[in-house]
């Protein structure tokens, strides 16, 4: 009676005592995806793609083989390429742009790209003094993705005395860019073709570059005089509104 009662407990605490007591083994379908430790089942990433982890138990003669399989999918890794600002003097070659890489995987780096990015840019030698746009693209990767941020590139004149005015048309805006070798409050006028006046902005302009809009949204298409007035500096350009 003791002795049943002894062996009552212990099957009680140990209720898989009677299980397959055979080891689970794992294997990965493609190790170019990802390879898996056959005994503890630790996952390595190798690549992109798609692969089977099975795990699966022989049979011990009383419990017959069994397993059982997940599918992995491996997606590219997004990577972000920035462009850096940078500066160069009017009349010189762009540099050669520096890129800033935001998301590789530990421990890997640019020597993963198998397609080093570029960098486009409508500045050339023979652009004026201004701040231009610089776009990256072009990069691949086996396993990565890209998404891509814009740097700019200022462009500064050869006589960082003088005052530059620039002046565009673009989506509903007159744009103003104006350089200063000094601060100034100056004054931003627009004129019709035939003198008559229009609007006016205010506007701060800092030592260097300083950009401004101005919304036309209800001036109709034309031609227009856009006047700038600082303590220093007077000058004028026509501009066309095409909506």
């Amino acid at each position: 009676g003791d002795r049943d009662t002894i062996k009552a407990k212990a099957d009680t605490s140990n209720p898989y005592a009677n299980l397959n007591s055979m080891p689970i083994k794992y294997v990965s379908s493609d190790t170019l995806v990802a390879t898996v430790d056959s005994l503890t089942g630790v996952l390595h990433i190798v690549g992109v793609g798609t692969t089977d982890i099975t795990a699966f138990q022989a049979s011990d003669g009383t419990y017959p083989a069994a397993s059982i399989t997940r599918t992995l999918t491996v997606i590219k890794r997004l990577l972000n390429i920035k462009v850096a600002d940078t500066v160069r003097f009017e009349g010189d070659d762009n540099p050669n742009f520096r890129f800033i890489y935001s998301g590789f995987a530990p421990g890997e780096n640019e020597t993963v790209l198998t397609v080093l990015p570029f960098a486009n840019t409508i500045a050339s030698r023979l652009s004026t003094p201004g701040v231009y746009g610089v776009t990256p693209d072009g990069a691949q990767a086996a396993n990565y993705s890209f998404t891509y941020t814009s740097g700019l590139l200022t462009v500064y004149p050869k006589d960082m005395t003088q005052q530059i005015f620039n002046v565009y048309y673009s989506n509903g805006a007159i744009n103003v860019k104006v350089f200063s070798p000094e601060a100034d409050l100056s004054d931003i006028l627009l004129y019709s073709i035939k003198g008559q006046f229009m609007m006016r902005k205010n506007i701060f302009v800092n030592n260097g570059f300083t950009s401004a809009k101005i919304e036309v949204n209800n001036i109709a298409s034309g031609n227009y005089v856009v006047i700038y007035k600082g303590k220093k500096m007077k000058k004028s350009k026509l501009i066309t509104i095409i909506k």
